[in-house]
C-alpha cells in the first residue's frame, strides 16, 4: 500500500489543520472474471483544497 505525502500536514500553503478525505475507486479487467480494484484515498485541506496525503491500494477480485 503506497502512501505518498504530497504536501505534508499541516498544509504548507495556508497552514490549515482541518482535512477531509476523498475516495476514488477504479476497476480494471485483468482476465476472464478477474478485476483489479484500485482505490485512491486523498486527504485534502478544507481551506484551500490542496492534496496533503495520497494512499493507493490494489486488490484483485472475482467478477460475478
Amino acid at each position: 500500500m503506497p502512501v505518498e505525502i504530497v504536501n505534508g500536514y499541516p498544509c504548507k500553503f495556508c497552514g490549515g489543520k482541518d482535512i477531509y478525505e476523498k475516495e476514488d475507486i477504479t476497476y480494471y479487467w485483468i482476465d476472464t472474471n478477474i478485476i483489479l480494484r484500485e482505490k485512491i484515498t486523498e486527504s485534502k485541506c478544507k481551506n484551500c483544497e490542496v492534496v496533503l496525503i495520497r494512499i493507493i491500494t490494489h486488490r484483485e477480485e472475482r467478477y460475478s
